[in-house]
């Protein structure tokens, strides 16, 4: 039967039986079966497509018909099924299957399985190089470094994971390493991720576009390669344009052109060999330039070379209004959502000829040839004009965090002080979920602004933020003032330098507002009270600095702002109480806010609860009245950082009298990353990594670096001083 198709033909129906028939009569269909998606998926030009496609539905071996592909734009497309008759012909032939095997798995962002011709020699020479070392795979963009890497992955996967990464201008370690998909909650600090990920098993990482790493992280993004090749097991591939100096330990492969054996057979069997021997020698055997090629385009010069090839034919071919939104998308900096670019409209048409390169999630780009051939006959004021009108599109469209940030990158383009402002009026909402796009951003402003205060202010912030002492200081020198002093204070704390700490808090003080002055001051007393390690009780000079502070509290406010700094005093001394285990004392002090709203009033349930937890550790309550009295309180308190954290604290209290207990209540908190970095979310971080190294005993090192870390970033220097000493006797 298989001689009734040609070899192409056999290839589409192997390919299109790797879907269900469920597909025929759906709506939305995957863009797999749609005429790129075929070409994509075999590695052959899509017009090679036409005469056997033609074919196998004059013989009934597949349909076709218009439907809605998936993340390819508004319009309905042909999208092709097989029937059962090319079924039976798949059944019996010898072809290998080109679809995922159903029993390996490849974690994270990994291209598409797609067939490949050549590079057979290349993928046994990277095979064998990576049975020893890690390996850099570098060569020009288009070349097939992404599609060799991920067949050789595939093959790999039946005895090891697979993990993939796929960088963009503002990838980060810690994005790389949660596209590797770790199992657990991912730590933020460099060294306590390079501590995770090198305890796990023999795995092979794959980071790719690795070319596209900003500046603002690539020092970070080495640091972690280089010392998770010096004490991990598993084997690093790099996938880049250029070999990089800095991961000099890695073994470095360069991929050239295709064959020309391997060219002609990616242009099919309906143009002559000699004109695909032309096409191919004069395209230099570029896979992606190959890729582009449509038979109505006149043959390339010999002497052409890919750029003009894709400036003077492929991007010809274009009317005006394609040509403007070919610009608008190559200077998106990140693959965007196909329904929801500004672009929408010229999606389909741009995919059907090839422009357009597909990750994860539907998201889309220009090809990279066509991107950069495009940046680079852009003027600068066609690039600011570009960078307005995307402004406009995402502050009027932009839904997701994803959305804000492209409206943010395209708005420090072209209007830098709205950006300074638009930040600094929302800031900790932003660096929240985006600390590693701004970083970039402001980055890449201060290039051509280096003495601005207000944007070095801002990278201040961003790098305090994420923990990140040494860029903090490039910026120091910029900055003057309250703002100079605030940062100095924030750098004593990263530093943990506990004396420099306290002289800069009393100078803060000075400078400030009444409001200023008492959130501060408030600030610093959670600070002295959460100084330590649980179950511990606050240092008798630590109390000493609380009494000094709340002494200096001013109740002049306004009777609102009066009332809360009253509450927030209670709530202090109430806890002081408790360490001093004056349960009168504290019984006074409950009895008091209950007046001043009602005893189901969260502030009065959170201390309700404390008490109940202070009562478990004194053996005057059980563990099951305790647990339930935790777990009925805390469905009442509506602030979730404070219920997770008392919910925090009787695992505390639990871990010494009934671990099993304590794991159970433990997996059912919340984790520290859906809370950003305020102090009391950092201090919330600490405790939960602090219970984690001695849940997760495998981890246990990543974990105590982590709390360590947060504890120091949190003004706490007793508590990681005290857990310094814990994870030296470690290692």
């Amino acid at each position: 039967m298989n001689n009734m198709v040609s070899q192409p033909q056999l290839r589409i129906l192997t390919w299109l039986n790797g879907y269900s028939s469920s597909l025929e009569k759906a709506w939305d269909v995957t863009r797999e079966l749609s005429l790129p998606g075929i070409s994509e998926g075999l590695g052959v030009v899509r017009s090679a497509l036409n005469m056997p496609l033609k074919g196998l539905e004059q013989n009934g071996h597949l349909l076709k018909r218009m439907a809605h592909v998936v993340g390819g734009g508004s319009r309905r497309r042909q999208v092709y099924h097989i029937t059962d008759t090319g079924r039976e012909i798949v059944d019996n032939s010898v072809l290998s299957d080109l679809k995922e095997s159903t029993t390996f798995k490849i974690f994270g962002t990994s291209p598409n399985l797609v067939d490949i011709f050549g590079r057979h020699e290349e993928l046994s020479d990277c095979a064998k190089l990576l049975s020893n070392h890690s390996i850099i795979i570098s060569g020009m963009p288009g070349i097939g470094k992404s599609a060799m890497v991920r067949s050789l992955c595939h093959s790999l996967s039946q005895k090891k994971t697979i993990r993939w990464a796929t960088a963009n201008e503002f990838t980060d370690y810690r994005q790389i390493c949660q596209m590797w998909s770790f199992a657990g909650e991912m730590p933020s600090n460099l060294e306590s991720i390079t501590d995770l990920i090198c305890s796990q098993d023999d795995e092979i990482l794959v980071l790719d576009d690795y070319h596209l790493i900003d500046k603002r992280h690539l020092f970070s993004v080495n640091q972690m390669l280089n010392g998770y090749l010096e004490r991990g097991k598993s084997k690093i591939i790099v996938i880049t344009r250029e070999m990089s100096v800095s991961l000099s330990e890695f073994k470095h492969f360069k991929m050239g052109p295709l064959d020309l054996e391997s060219c002609c057979e990616m242009l099919g069997q309906d143009i002559s060999l000699e004109v695909r021997t032309k096409i191919a020698e004069s395209l230099g055997c570029h896979p992606l330039a190959l890729n582009l090629y449509q038979p109505e385009f006149k043959i390339p010069e010999e002497s052409s070379n890919v750029r003009d090839y894709v400036e003077n034919i492929v991007l010809k071919n274009l009317n005006d209004n394609q040509k403007s939104n070919v610009s608008l998308l190559s200077i998106e900096p990140v693959a965007v959502d196909p329904n929801r670019c500004i672009s929408n409209d010229n999606i389909d048409t741009f995919d059907t000829q090839g422009l357009l390169k597909w990750g994860e999630n539907n998201r889309c780009e220009m090809q990279y040839l066509v991107r950069n051939v495009t940046r680079t006959n852009l003027s600068s004021s066609e690039k600011d004009m570009l960078h307005e009108n995307l402004s406009n599109y995402w502050f009027e469209n932009g839904e997701t965090n994803e959305e804000r940030d492209l409206y943010l990158y395209h708005l420090s383009k072209s209007n830098k002080n709205k950006f300074v402002e638009t930040v600094e009026g929302d800031f900790e909402q932003i660096v929240d979920s985006s600390s590693n796009v701004i970083a970039v951003i402001v980055e890449t402003l201060l290039q051509n602004h280096p003495t601005d205060k207000e944007l070095r202010y801002i990278a201040s912030k961003v790098s305090v933020h994420r923990s990140e002492p040494q860029e903090l200081k490039q910026h120091l020198g910029f900055l003057d003032g309250i703002k100079r002093l605030e940062m100095d204070f924030k750098l004593a704390e990263l530093e943990g330098r506990k004396e420099d700490c306290q002289n800069l808090a009393n100078e803060l003080i000075e400078v400030q507002s009444v409001s200023g002055k008492n959130r501060l001051l408030l600030s610093l007393i959670s600070q002295i009270m959460d100084d330590r390690l649980p179950r511990e009780s606050v240092r008798i000079e630590g109390l000493e600095n609380v009494t000094t502070y709340l002494d200096m509290l001013d109740f002049s406010e306004p009777d609102k702002k009066r009332q809360a700094l009253l509450v927030a005093v209670s709530v202090i001394r109430y806890s002081i109480a408790l360490g001093e285990h004056n349960l009168e004392s504290a019984d006074n002090i409950m009895q008091s806010l209950i007046k001043l709203g009602s005893d189901r009033d969260p502030v009065v349930l959170s201390l309700e609860t404390k008490l109940a937890i202070h009562q478990l550790d004194n053996d005057s309550k059980t563990i099951e009245e305790v647990c339930n009295l935790v777990e009925a309180n805390t469905k009442l308190i509506d602030n979730l950082l404070l219920a997770e954290s008392l919910k925090l604290r009787l695992v505390e209290s639990l871990i010494g009298l009934d671990k099993s207990k304590a794991v159970k209540l433990f997996s059912q908190i919340q984790p520290p990353s859906i809370f950003g970095r305020s102090k009391p979310a950092l201090r919330y971080s600490a405790r939960w990594w602090l219970q984690n190294s001695e849940i997760d005993s495998q981890n246990m090192r990543s974990s105590l670096r982590e709390s360590i870390v947060n504890y120091r970033e949190a003004g706490c220097s007793n508590a990681a001083k005290r857990l310094e000493s814990k994870f030296h006797a470690l290692i």
